[in-house]
């Protein structure tokens, strides 16, 4: 279970991260959080869906890695990533922004404990001998901090594609080689009903630089196919 604590300069400053050590991680998780700046890139390679928060209920975009909870990532083999690109949320593992507390604005860079990427022994050193920053610090900073805007860009969209009724809750079934597998609990989006918009709201979603967003993640549908064959 994952238990984030502050990352400290002082309490922490042996701690090392195996940054590249992702795939171990990432096994047997079915989705990985994504922004909307990601879809065009990633569509390439990972459907690209929607799933509620279990904490909070909202909804939040994924890439999906497997077709069930209970199959490993069908993109990590002989523990490499096959992929193309990868999500900003695994290219920072086990670290995040988070509130200082509940009622918060200001922010802190946490990292999970259970991680199997942090030591004491072997990776990039995040702290310096006089407890500065080192430049792998430097950039993974800065790539929590664009992760954490671009989240909020990406719950406004998500929040107008719901006011737009264009995300639906879809239940995809399949047969595979052990049985019945029906994919439930994930939302997409509704092409029909974006083909149905009226003009003006149409020309909005335009305005608002969205349509991109929206043909990626029409376009990642096709990426089930191989999750299918290689689960399958």
């Amino acid at each position: 279970m994952t238990q984030y604590i502050p990352l400290n300069h002082t309490q922490h400053a042996s701690l090392k991260w195996q940054s590249v050590n992702t795939a171990a991680e990432f096994l047997n998780r079915q989705t990985a959080a994504i922004n909307i700046f990601e879809f065009p890139q990633l569509q390439a390679d990972f459907p690209l869906c929607f799933a509620k928060d279990s904490e909070t209920g909202q909804l939040r975009a994924v890439a999906l890695m497997s077709l069930t909870d209970n199959q490993p990532n069908a993109f990590i083999k002989n523990d490499r990533w096959t992929v193309s690109m990868l999500p900003i949320s695994v290219q920072v593992h086990p670290f995040a922004i988070l509130p200082v507390d509940d009622d918060s604005r200001q922010m802190m860079v946490c990292f999970d404990a259970t991680s199997s990427q942090l030591n004491d022994a072997e990776g990039e050193t995040l702290f310096s001998s006089l407890g500065e920053q080192t430049p792998v610090m430097k950039k993974l900073i800065s790539l929590l901090e664009e992760q954490h805007q671009k989240t909020e860009q990406t719950q406004t969209f998500i929040q107008i594609m719901l006011e737009n009724d264009l995300i639906e809750k879809k239940t995809l079934e399949f047969t595979l080689s052990s049985g019945q597998c029906t994919l439930d609990g994930l939302y997409w989006i509704d092409e029909t009903k974006l083909n149905q918009m009226a003009d003006k709201d149409f020309l909005e979603l335009k305005r608002l630089g969205y349509l991109p967003v929206i043909y990626a993640a029409l376009l990642s549908m096709k990426n089930i196919s191989k999750l299918l064959a290689d689960q399958g």
